[in-house]
């Protein structure tokens, strides 16, 4: 007989597809999503700031867009222009 060895495998918490142009019209991506989250980014940024996730990625878009010591309203204003371009 031989032996499995278990492996323990992390917890997978979500899968983030790239969907621009595969499962509908690019049009879909820029004229719906992209006004979509140009409408809700800033408030959600600023009612969820508080949170780890949420703090841990503005760092890090912060950084990406050398913004080292940024205030909120800067990064928002830096994913915004990211979603413009």
């Amino acid at each position: 007989m031989s032996s499995v060895e278990s492996t323990t495998l992390p917890t997978i918490h979500f899968i983030l597809c790239d969907i621009e142009g595969t499962t509908s019209d690019i049009a879909f991506v820029k004229d719906v999503l992209f006004p979509f989250a140009t409408e809700h980014l800033p408030h959600f940024i600023r009612s969820s700031r508080h949170r780890d996730d949420v703090k841990a990625q503005l760092v890090l878009a912060a950084e990406e867009g050398g913004l080292h010591s940024a205030h909120e309203e800067e990064i928002i204003q830096l994913l915004l222009n990211w979603i413009k371009t």
